[in-house]
């Protein structure tokens, strides 16, 4: 009989335990009675795709770990909306979401439905104010563009062309924002003819 899957299974629960254990408790509880070696100690701050994530003995700092949580719950919602969500919802199957890459100041589209690869190439990496998400980032407020041919956000700038020929005439992009109020990503959804979003 073959062990090593069950003993694989065993390692991995041990260790997903105390990596949930690390990040669920409290640092003013935390107690350690040896110091640790140089060779083995982990960095005080961590630069990452949603933030500085910050450590003390390896121990995530509560913001930390409330910023980790608030991105798992961001996934989960992602998961929901991509899979069932954009359709019955909203009446379209074209949308995509966006995490904010705050090293970097910018929207980066990490799931998307019906886009093609132009869209992609163009969209997957926003910063400026001439796309609907862009302008949401930078307002941290819901953006709604009932025509893509008249909006001064898309007239005359490049973007109006990629989303005509995506088959895009209107677009809703709505920032997600953290419990604590950081601006977490952007979720937008885009209409095949102009569309009248409910604000």
């Amino acid at each position: 009989m073959n062990r090593q899957p069950v003993l694989d299974a065993i390692l991995a629960g041990t260790f997903a335990a105390a990596v949930l254990a690390a990040c669920t408790s409290s640092p003013a509880n935390a107690q350690s009675s040896t110091a640790i070696p140089p060779s083995l100690s982990t960095p005080d701050r961590v630069q990452t795709s949603i933030g500085t994530l910050e450590f003390k003995d390896g121990e995530p700092s509560m913001a930390t770990a409330e910023k980790v949580r608030d991105t798992l719950d961001f996934m989960r919602a992602l998961n929901v909306y991509n899979n069932s969500l954009l359709t019955k919802a909203t009446l379209t199957n074209l949308g995509n979401i966006q995490l904010l890459n705050s090293r970097r100041g910018m929207l980066e589209i990490v799931a998307q439905r019906g886009f093609g690869p132009e869209f992609l190439d163009f969209f997957g990496e926003v910063h400026g104010e001439g796309a609907a998400c862009g302008a949401a980032m930078h307002a941290r407020q819901r953006v709604i563009v009932e025509d893509v041919v008249t909006h001064p956000i898309f007239v005359g700038r490049p973007a109006q062309g990629v989303l005509l020929r995506a088959g895009v005439h209107a677009v809703q992009s709505t920032p997600l924002i953290t419990r604590s109020g950081e601006l977490l990503g952007m979720m937008s959804t885009h209409f095949r003819s102009r569309h009248r979003v409910p604000a």
